[in-house]
């Protein structure tokens, strides 16, 4: 009984460091996919209504990286959970502060997504502001008012979050099983 209960925890530990594995491995990937997009973005280089011209004229590419950042918002979600359940199998050091930590990370993940999906929608109809009418314009505006106008939330908390768990881990010495040590500690050292 007891063998069989080791077992299941086992295997437990090794499908969460196994999906955690390829989580990060997808968002390395994605952001290298943004790193591409961006430079070669016609909008990118406009700014105004410019901008907006140019994404009514070719909107595959603006809407892309942007739909790519959603995704990632939503991974990094599941990569924090794995991330500090993996952590915190080892260690429950700076409990309250980690705690907290992980807090602000999850609202920047979610923010990320939230964000990102706010703008693509944004810039599908902010092709209709010159035709539309002053009550129109004036509620689009305010929708375009973005939640997090600095990204302090969606880069600076997901990032203190990665930086507390780096330096965490790397004070605990942490090390994952060779099988997943290529991705996670990778991101943790």
């Amino acid at each position: 009984m007891m063998k069989e209960r080791l077992d299941v925890i086992t295997a437990k530990k090794m499908s969460l460091y196994t999906s955690g594995m390829w989580v990060s491995l997808l968002i390395g990937l994605l952001y290298m996919g943004i790193g591409i997009l961006m430079p070669i973005d016609p909008a990118e280089k406009y700014r105004g209504t410019e901008f907006y011209e140019q994404i009514a004229a070719h909107p595959f590419i603006p809407h892309l990286w942007r739909y790519i950042f959603v995704a990632i918002g939503f991974l990094s979600i599941y990569w924090i959970s794995t991330a500090v359940s993996t952590l915190r199998s080892k260690s429950y050091e700076w409990e309250g502060f980690y705690k907290w930590v992980t807090i602000v990370g999850y609202g920047g993940a979610g923010l990320l997504s939230l964000e990102w999906m706010r703008e693509i929608f944004i810039m599908k109809v902010m092709t209709l502001y010159s035709t539309g009418n002053e009550m129109y314009r004036v509620a689009l505006e305010v929708a375009a008012f973005p939640l997090d106008p600095d990204f302090i939330w969606m880069f600076g908390g997901f990032g203190l979050w990665y930086l507390v768990t780096s330096l965490l881990a790397k004070e605990i010495r942490f090390s994952p099983p060779s099988s997943t040590s290529w991705a996670l500690s990778s991101d943790w050292i």
